[in-house]
Formats: C-alpha cells, structure tokens, sequence
C-alpha cells in the first residue's frame, strides 16, 4: 500500500474518479479538492491540483456530504441542495453548472442509474436528472409516489446501489431493503 502523503489531500472517505482525477471532499466540507491530472498522489502543483469552492456557491449549509457523477459531470450533495459542475482535466474549464434545491444527509445514498443519479433525499427518492430539468421536485420526481412510505421504511445509515443485471436502485437501511425497478 502506498500512502499519499501530500498535505493538500484531504483523505476523506468521500470522493469520485473523473477525468483522470481524484476529487474529494475536505475535511470541513467546504470545498471539493481534486489532484493533479493523472497523479493522484499529487494534490499540490500549480495550475492543474485545486479546489472546486462549493461552498462558497452555498446559500444554506456549506458541508458537502457526497459526490455523485452525472452527464460527465460532478454533483456535490449538500443536506439542502445539489451542485452540477462541469469537470475537465484542465482547471480552467471547471465550473458551476446548475444548483438544483434538494440534496441529501446520506453520504451512501446515491448510485448511477441509467445516465442519471438516484438519491435519498429528506422527502423520498429522488433524481439528479429531474432536479436538473425542471428544477421542481415536489409532486413530478420518480420517487414521489411513495415519499411517505419510504420516510416510514429507511431510519439510520441507508446505502444506495444500482444494481445493472436487474435495472434496480436498491435503498438498504439495516434489514429492510426497498428496490426501485
């Protein structure tokens, strides 16, 4: 095992593998950190390791609990809300995309779905993909049938996967399981 010892890397458990980079979340939660083009033992040099400053674009909290891929983008989940980034190799190119107005509490809830991201979020199952397009999510997102009983059904840690062979969003919450096909 060869450990990363660049002071600048933030050693979180929460973190994504995109455009030959490692982007993790800081240990305040505040930013989103991201190492140098295909080194990803080097979160210090100049011009290509940094930061994506989330929680600066923050209206409301500012610790970022999860990182999700959408549309070759990186999403930033929030416990209020989301962020869309446009990501590239060159840090130039990144940038805010879209804020869209639910996020999540469950660090493990997400999973890739199809082309979108599915999550739980405090009133039920919700997309990325939805939020994204029409910026509503009350009475039109996927999971909105079933808000109350998934509210009823998942206490606790609850740890989302796609699950390919079947087509399925699996939600677990110690031994209960709800399976979205």
């Amino acid at each position: 095992v060869t450990e990363i010892t660049d002071s600048k890397c933030p050693h979180s458990p929460v973190f994504l593998k995109k455009t030959s980079k490692i982007f993790s979340v800081s240990q305040d939660g505040d930013t989103v950190r991201f190492c140098k083009t295909n080194f990803p033992r080097d979160w210090t040099t100049t011009d290509d390791a940094g930061f994506l400053p989330v929680g600066l674009q923050q209206r409301g909290a500012t610790d970022c609990v999860a990182l999700g891929e959408f549309n070759n983008q990186l999403v930033a989940f929030f416990p209020d809300c989301a962020q869309v980034w446009n990501i590239d190799p060159d840090p130039v190119n990144m940038s805010l995309a879209q804020t869209v107005d639910i996020g999540t509490t469950h660090r493990s809830s997400h999973a890739g779905m199809g082309g979108d991201v599915f999550f739980l979020a405090p009133s039920g199952v919700r997309s990325v993909g939805m939020a994204y397009q029409t910026n509503n999510l009350i009475d039109t997102d996927i999971g909105s049938p079933i808000d109350s009983i998934v509210r009823q059904v998942l206490t606790g840690d609850v740890h989302g996967f796609y699950y390919k062979g079947g087509g399925q969003y699996w939600l677990v919450s110690g031994d209960k399981a709800l399976v979205y096909s």
